[in-house]
Parts: structure tokens; sequence; C-alpha cells
């Protein structure tokens, strides 16, 4: 189904492509995140530790509204108890990841990747949540999400030490 004339208007929408390259049935939005890739302001790796980072945001966020309806009070027994448990844990080990990589990065640093990767905000919307124009915050957040692949693959490696030592 193609998109409509109000979802063009406000994000960049690629059309399918199926040829000798590329096997896409479908329409493709590309965020703000596969722009700054394919313009060369990211490279591969710092894009991979921003998508990680924005798809432990939506497990957390998908978890948050699935645990009130699944936990059960104390001492319940039975697999449903024991997999909310092991919901929440595995919730609780990724916020502990992403409040560690934001927390190695700054305050004003983690809202750019979270408003970038996580939301897809416009330029000009950050910009004016910030009193900046457009081109500074697509700079800082630039900057901000280079930071993000050190901070996030260093708290992998603290992740992995912290599962062997267990």
């Amino acid at each position: 189904m193609k998109p409509t004339p109000e979802l063009l208007a406000h994000v960049d929408v690629e059309p399918p492509r199926v040829d000798s390259r590329s096997f896409r049935q479908g329409w493709r939005i590309r965020t703000r995140l596969d722009q700054l890739l394919s313009s060369g302001r990211l490279t591969a790796a710092q894009w991979q530790a921003a998508a990680e980072y924005r798809s432990a945001w939506e497990r957390v966020m998908a978890q948050m509204h699935r645990l009130p309806n699944t936990m059960r009070p104390s001492g319940t027994r039975g697999i449903n108890a024991i997999g909310s448990t092991n919901a929440l844990t595995a919730v609780l080990g990724t916020v502990t990841k992403i409040r560690e990589t934001e927390a190695r990065i700054g305050q004003t640093a983690a809202l750019l990747c979270f408003w970038c990767a996580v939301e897809d905000h416009s330029w000009a919307s950050t910009g004016r949540s910030l009193n900046r124009s457009p081109h500074t915050v697509l700079d800082w957040t630039v900057t901000a999400l280079q930071g993000l692949e050190l901070a996030w693959n260093a708290n992998s490696h603290l992740t992995r030490n912290r599962r062997l030592c267990a």
C-alpha cells in the first residue's frame, strides 16, 4: 500500500525495490539515523550502536506496558510468576545498560541520542526544544551519537564481564 500524502510530507520514504541488488517488497521510512549513515556523518559502527540503543529502549517501553498485567503477588507459583520474574529481570538489565550509557555521555548528549535514534525528531523540532538552529543540533547530535558508540560498547563489555564473573 502506498504511503499517504500526509506521511510523505513529514518523513523520507523509499519505494519498494526488487532488482539484482535489493529485495525490499515494502515501503521503507528512512530515519534521521539512516540519513546520517548514508550521508557519511556516522560510521556503520556508530549507526549500529545507535540502532541497538533504540532497540533497547523499544524493549523497555514494550515490557513496561505488559508487566503490570502479568505480575503476580509474592509467593505465587506457576509459569506466570516465573515468566514475570524473568521479564522483569530482563527489563531491569536493559534499563541499567541504558542508564550507564547515558551517564557516560551526559544528559544533553543522551537527550539528543534519544530524540534522534528512538523518537526520530526532526532537526527543526530538536532545535526549537533547545533554542538552537537545526544545523547546530544536527552537529551536536552527530557528536552525541559518536560518543554513544563508545559508551554503549563499553557497557557491553561490562555486561559480558559481569555474566562471566557471576
